[in-house]
């Protein structure tokens, strides 16, 4: 029963084996940047980055599920040969949700007082956040099409593949990045640069 439950999902099997390479892969590349660039950045720079960093991914979470949503219901769209109602619904909820991640941006671009310790370093936290905005924006954007394209999981191993150069790519551009320029904002400009790029 298990050898035929098996071969039934080789595919299933095979791209999800693949993702959690990814994630090892992502692991491991995260922890060679972090390692290289605090070689060059001192400890409150990198906090600082990583601060950022986080406060990109907790933004990305704005979406309130409805990523989900629109993967459950596309197919009944698809079915009733209404998907140009499916997109503007999905175009409005993603017009929503950059509208949302601005307001709440603006507020922790305004009081980033009250998040960084030291006066002299809200300046680099505020720079590192408008870098990196127009990467949350795209990321946020791509969430939805992404969903979307690999709704009958066809394009799995493509975005995995993906995945893997874009983590890849962003690490070693990060260490690159500080190792020739050595400024803190070009691990922002190469976050949203690789936003833009996998966007």
């Amino acid at each position: 029963m298990i050898k035929k439950l098996i071969s039934s999902n080789q595919k299933f099997i095979k791209h999800n084996l693949f993702s959690y390479f990814v994630i090892i892969f992502n692991i491991l590349t995260s922890l060679y940047a972090v390692r290289e660039n605090l070689k060059i950045l001192n400890q409150e720079l990198y906090g600082i980055w990583i601060l950022v960093f986080s406060t990109m991914g907790i933004l990305a979470v704005l979406h309130f599920g409805f990523v989900s949503i629109a993967i459950m219901r596309f197919g009944y769209f698809k079915s009733e040969n209404k998907l140009t109602q499916f997109y503007s619904q999905n175009l409005f909820i993603i017009l929503a949700q950059i509208a949302l991640t601005i307001i709440v941006f603006c507020g922790l671009y305004h009081y980033s007082y009250l998040i960084i310790l030291k006066e002299e370093l809200t300046p680099v936290f505020q720079s590192l956040l408008l870098i990196s905005l127009p990467g949350l924006l795209l990321n946020a954007a791509s969430n939805y099409l992404e969903g979307i394209l690999f709704y009958n999981l066809k394009f799995i191993y493509h975005r995995n593949v993906l995945e893997f150069l874009r983590l890849g790519i962003m690490n070693l551009l990060f260490v690159l990045g500080l190792n020739y320029v050595n400024d803190i904002r070009i691990l922002a400009f190469v976050y949203s640069l690789i936003a833009f790029i996998t966007f």
